[in-house]
């Protein structure tokens, strides 16, 4: 069972998502998973992720943001949707 949500809010960072990514699956030693909150369908970095979400241990999805544009309403939705006790906010870049 998990027990840590990595939220990433992101907006087109198709050129380093996959970095913080590896970066967090190199350094994170507890189960956790990685909610990559995005705003609209059109965002660079969905593909990308699409293309290397089964490669790594622990679950990635793909969550879309439910308030609205911006950092902060991408925040706000990774936190109520994650499932974990515990919940880190991080950045792509």
């Amino acid at each position: 069972m998990n027990e840590l949500t990595i939220v990433i809010p992101v907006y087109n960072e198709a050129e380093n998502i996959k970095t913080a990514i590896e970066r967090i699956e190199e350094q994170v030693v507890v189960p956790h998973e990685i909610a990559i909150v995005y705003d609209r369908d059109e965002d660079t970095t969905v593909p990308v992720v699409l293309a290397i979400k089964d490669n790594y241990q622990h679950a990635i999805d793909l969550v879309k943001n439910k308030y609205g544009r911006g950092v902060l309403n991408a925040v706000k939705t990774g936190m109520e949707e994650a499932t974990t006790e515990f919940i880190i906010v991080t950045m792509a870049e």
